[in-house]
C-alpha cells in the first residue's frame, strides 16, 4: 500500500482553528480589526502547514530511512544558485529560496501587530527563528514516525524563513510610518 496525503487535509483543522478565533474573540469582546487579524494569522498558519509538511507519502514497502538533511549553513542556498544558472532550472532557485524566504514575510509583518512585545526587533527575529526551526523539527519527526524522510531538513530553510521574517518585520516598520501620519476616524 502506498499513497500520498495531501495538503487538503489541512482544511478542516484550519477552518475549525478560524471557528474558535472567532468564537474566543466574540467572548472576550475583542475589536473587528484585530479579530480579523487574527483569523488571517489562522488561516496563514494552515497555509505554512500544508506547504511546509505535506503531501505525506504513506509507503508501507519502500521506506526510506535514510535521514536528508543539511546543516551547513548556505550548502543549499549555493546550490540552488548553481542549479538555477542552468536552463530550465531557475525553478529550482525560486522555489528553494525565494519561496522559503516569501514564506514568513506576513509572520513578520503580523507579529507586531498582534503583540506590543513583538515591535521588538529581537523578538520577531527569535519568533520566527522559533516558528521556523519548529516547522524542520516537525519534518524531522514525521519522517521518524513515517519511516520515509520525504523532506529535507534543511538549516538554510531557517536562516531564508528568519530573512523573510525579518523583510516583514521591517515591511511592518514602513507601514507603521507611512500610516502614522494619515488621519484617523
Amino acid at each position: 500500500m502506498s499513497g500520498m496525503i495531501g495538503p487538503r487535509s489541512v482544511i478542516f483543522p484550519t477552518i475549525l482553528g478560524l471557528i474558535v478565533v472567532v468564537i474566543v474573540c466574540i467572548k472576550r469582546k475583542t475589536k473587528l480589526s484585530r479579530m480579523l487579524l487574527f483569523l488571517v494569522l489562522t488561516a496563514y498558519v494552515g497555509a505554512v502547514i500544508s506547504v511546509a509538511l505535506f503531501p505525506i507519502p504513506i509507503n508501507a514497502h519502500f521506506p526510506s530511512l535514510s535521514v536528508r538533511y543539511n546543516i551547513i549553513p548556505f550548502n543549499s542556498i549555493l546550490s540552488d544558485m548553481s542549479h538555477a544558472q542552468r536552463p530550465g532550472f531557475w525553478w529550482v532557485y525560486m522555489r528553494g529560496v525565494v519561496g522559503n524566504i516569501l514564506m514568513f514575510v506576513p509572520l513578520g509583518f503580523m507579529l507586531p501587530l498582534l503583540s506590543e512585545k513583538q515591535k521588538k526587533p529581537i523578538r520577531v527575529i527569535v519568533t520566527v527563528l522559533i516558528c521556523s526551526a519548529s516547522i524542520e523539527l516537525a519534518q524531522l519527526v514525521a519522517g521518524f514516525c513515517l519511516g520515509d524522510f520525504y523532506r529535507v531538513v534543511d538549516i538554510d530553510d531557517i536562516i531564508l524563513n528568519t530573512l523573510g521574517g525579518v523583510l516583514g518585520y521591517l515591511a511592518f516598520l514602513l507601514w507603521s510610518r507611512v500610516t502614522k501620519d494619515l488621519p484617523r476616524k
